[in-house]
């Protein structure tokens, strides 16, 4: 007779199981529309700014975004076909231990600060740049040869400008075409037009395709400011006519 009545008894717990699992359910589903309808999802909270797309909230764990080596993220670039969508799209470079941001051209540092670690550095040395110096953003001077170079997202140092390239030691130099004009016997004088050249410069001369024969140069220098004055000798009897021709001249 005990028997009997536990039989029946045992039905009943497992409605009741039942009615408390689809009271639950019926709740999390109406939290869920609840968070669909504001537009919210919080992590750790239940109550996620309403501003806010994604709430996360702990005061004892942190947020882990995705983690690329610099090639992986370099497999990832040409992906990234569809500019409004991608922008601002972040990972965390595990090669240069920095976050990157894409901004619809090109990947960049988070963060990055104008000057010092944080920022674009300038490094020295004679010879091109080893790959595994410096960071993306950098430059680098060769004091061999004044090229400049630039470190791209790649990792790599390109000469910067490409073909346009920047070399400091031609920063102040200049391709100046010149008309037609006669050296007389004895010294005569030539200007040449150079913005920038200051009286307290030192210039170079040379003309790119040389000068007819008896020709000599006796000195160039700034004569005033902007203005290359080159003095000629003529040790002939006859005036030289010297054709329309380039000259380099630089200033120091």
């Amino acid at each position: 007779m005990e028997k009997k009545i536990q039989k029946k008894k045992f039905p009943n717990v497992l409605q009741n199981f039942k009615k408390l699992g689809f009271a639950a359910g019926f709740l999390m589903l109406s939290h869920f529309a609840q968070a669909q309808t504001n537009g919210s999802v919080g992590i750790g909270t239940l109550t996620p700014y309403s501003n806010a797309a994604l709430d996360v909230s702990s005061t004892t764990k942190g947020v882990l975004f995705p983690r690329l080596t610099a090639a992986q993220r370099n497999t990832l670039t040409p992906l990234l076909n569809n500019a409004t969508a991608s922008v601002g799209l972040l990972i965390y470079n595990t090669t240069t231990t920095r976050f990157n941001y894409w901004d619809g051209t090109q990947w960049n540092d988070v963060g990055a600060g104008a000057t010092g670690a944080d920022g674009t550095i300038w490094y020295a040395g004679q010879g091109v740049p080893s790959n595994s110096l410096g960071k993306s953003s950098d430059f680098y001077l060769d004091g061999i040869t004044g090229d400049v170079f630039s470190k791209d997202f790649s990792n790599t140092w390109v000469r910067f400008g490409g073909t346009n390239s920047v070399n400091l030691k031609n920063i102040n130099r200049q391709e100046i075409s010149q008309a037609v004009f006669s050296v007389p016997n004895g010294f005569s004088v030539q200007t040449f037009t150079y913005t920038g050249a200051a009286t307290n410069n030192a210039v170079a001369f040379s003309p790119k395709n040389g000068f007819p024969d008896g020709v000599i140069v006796a000195y160039a220098r700034v004569s005033a400011a902007g203005v290359i004055e080159v003095k000629f000798y003529n040790p002939t009897a006859t005036a030289i006519t010297v054709p329309a021709a380039a000259y380099e001249i630089a200033f120091f």
